[in-house]
């Protein structure tokens, strides 16, 4: 039997109003889904645990999901991280895939998960003037001076990326297909904006180069394997082919109208 799984991304419940919030919970279990996945951007710092509290009470599936940068914005990695962790494993719904291993969907299909960072290694960042909210809502990214926040984004990148392939590799020991959530896309290809690629001055920011190049890295030693993977931040809506085995989607979003990207059978 077939299971139905509900992706969304980039809800962004800290600019929705609670009557469309229960509207969009609605459009989701009308589905009945097996499993509903959010790719991060669910709220922000001081409300992202009411957030997801309110998801894990009233969506009747289990909830995987990874952060965003909004959901850091007015504190720091660390206690957005620690706070949602505790919040998690008190709920029988609720699952935080940066800090879990790969979940199996059936005999041939894992989920894994990481939320990932823009590294800055793609397109321009000493030409860019391009300055996101990050980088002054963020205690661990905040007054920093241009050069100093590159190293901070590289290392970021760094840490994400080598998570991510190692989660990856041990996924794919066990099973033939992965689906991977992830908020910032790996690929350039998936950056979109308004239907047209990213520009040059606004790449280092809506992607991680590291990562993109350990999954290629990971799936060149697996061709008969597949990788599909879900990404948010752009809030433009993609879907391309990278490789033969590399499927990358990204999610469109509007800001107060949270909204299911695609339904995926399995």
């Amino acid at each position: 039997m077939s299971k139905k799984i509900v992706w969304a991304t980039d809800i962004h419940l800290d600019h929705v109003k609670e009557d469309k919030i229960k509207d969009f919970i609605r459009s989701i279990n009308d589905q009945s889904p097996d499993a509903v996945l959010i790719g991060g951007d669910i709220g922000v710092g001081d409300n992202i645990s009411d957030c997801l509290s309110f998801l894990s009470k009233f969506i009747n599936s289990e909830i995987y999901f990874v952060l965003g940068n909004h959901d850091y914005w007015g504190s720091s990695f660390k206690r957005v991280k620690e706070k949602v962790r505790r919040l998690a494993s008190r709920r029988d719904n609720l699952f935080f895939l940066d800090y879990m291993p790969a979940v199996r969907l059936d005999e041939d299909t894992a989920l894994v998960g990481q939320g990932c960072w823009a590294d800055g290694r793609y397109g321009d960042f000493t030409n860019s003037s391009h300055d996101l909210h990050d980088h002054h809502l963020i205690e661990d990214l905040r007054n920093l001076k241009r050069s100093d926040l590159l190293s901070r984004l590289n290392k970021l990148g760094d840490k994400e990326a080598s998570r991510l392939k190692s989660k990856l590799e041990k996924a794919f020991e066990d099973y033939q297909n992965v689906i991977c959530l992830t908020h910032i896309p790996p690929f350039r290809e998936t950056c979109r904006y308004n239907g047209k690629p990213q520009s040059k001055y606004f790449l280092p920011f809506y992607s991680c180069k590291t990562a993109g190049e350990v999954v290629k890295e990971v799936m060149q030693q697996r061709p008969d394997s597949k990788l599909t993977i879900l990404s948010g931040h752009t809030h433009g809506k993609f879907q391309t082919k990278i490789s033969d085995n590399i499927l990358a989607l990204s999610g469109g979003a509007k800001y107060g109208h949270p909204k299911i990207q695609k339904i995926i059978y399995i």
